[in-house]
């Protein structure tokens, strides 16, 4: 078993996250306690999604407190994003790319060879353009349903690839499927060192930022896990925070975290912090 496989394990067992440990249980604060400040009347601090806030009595002038421990007595399936697409050669794309392409097959990765890190519980959609280039497209999102990619749709794909080759490769990819410049589906699978990272989707109208550790895990082989909501802005909408583990519709989308952690270095972490996130264009209703 390789390092990124151990620590991928070592990270689920920490966080104790599979069964739904993280939903959103209100804004998401920066800390979880607030000390108290030197005058002013008691107030709370800030209540954080999938951990429980607690209250500070500090007014005015109040800092704040360590993270709580994130909560594993809230039972549910947590929302699943998985993404890895591979070119015509099986192997990840690690480069930027665009073209129109058809849908030509939609199968199971149980069955169907799928690029790693994709599980069975992904799909296997592949895609093909006039130009005759073809892509696996390995996804899971645990709130799209089944029907919303479909044999002979047509996109406009868009995939942002890079390799990070600090201590060990890891391949980051962002894959959009958009018609007439509007996504339709976009997901994201992104690793690096210390803050996650999010993806670039400005060009998309998609605006996401971090909005802060909210919960904190047990260390393991010296990294502290620290799961992260993100903001999400649309447009003229308001802003949505979403949890790990949650789902949240804005703007016409519906947006899944499905991992946004911070492996915070305690002395010995050489494991990279994670990105899963995904999200389908929800159908249109007639007034």
């Amino acid at each position: 078993m390789n390092r990124r496989l151990i620590f991928s394990a070592l990270l689920a067992a920490a966080l104790g996250c599979s069964d739904g440990t993280l939903h959103p249980g209100g804004t998401a604060g920066a800390t979880g306690s607030g000390t108290a400040g030197t005058t002013g009347a008691g107030g709370t601090g800030g209540t954080s999604i999938g951990g429980t806030g607690g209250a500070g009595p500090g007014g005015t002038g109040g800092t704040g407190g360590t993270l709580p421990t994130c909560r594993t007595d809230i039972g549910g399936q947590s929302d699943v994003v998985e993404l890895a697409i591979a070119g015509m050669d099986g192997t990840l794309v690690a480069a930027p790319a665009t073209a129109a392409v058809t849908v030509t097959s939609i199968g199971s990765c149980l069955t169907a060879t799928c690029p790693a890190p994709a599980t069975s519980g992904a799909s296997a959609i592949v895609l093909a353009s006039a130009a005759q280039e073809q892509w696996t497209l390995a996804l899971r999102d645990a709130a799209m349903p089944p029907d919303t990619i479909k044999v002979g749709d047509r996109f406009d794909l868009t995939i942002d690839a890079t390799v990070d080759q600090t201590f060990y490769r890891t391949v980051n990819q962002t894959v959009v499927l958009a018609r007439e410049g509007e996504v339709m589906v976009f997901a994201a699978s992104l690793n690096r060192f210390y803050q996650p990272q999010l993806p670039d989707l400005l060009p998309f109208g998609i605006a996401m930022s971090d909005a802060g550790a909210v919960c904190q895990g047990t260390a393991f082989v010296g990294c502290l896990p620290r799961p992260h909501a993100v903001r999400v802005s649309i447009a003229t909408d308001a802003s949505v925070v979403i949890g790990v583990g949650a789902t949240a519709p804005i703007g016409g989308l519906s947006i899944t975290d499905g991992d946004f952690t911070e492996l915070a270095d305690t002395g010995s972490c050489d494991a990279k912090s994670r990105t899963l996130l995904a999200g389908f264009r929800l159908p249109q209703t007639t007034p």
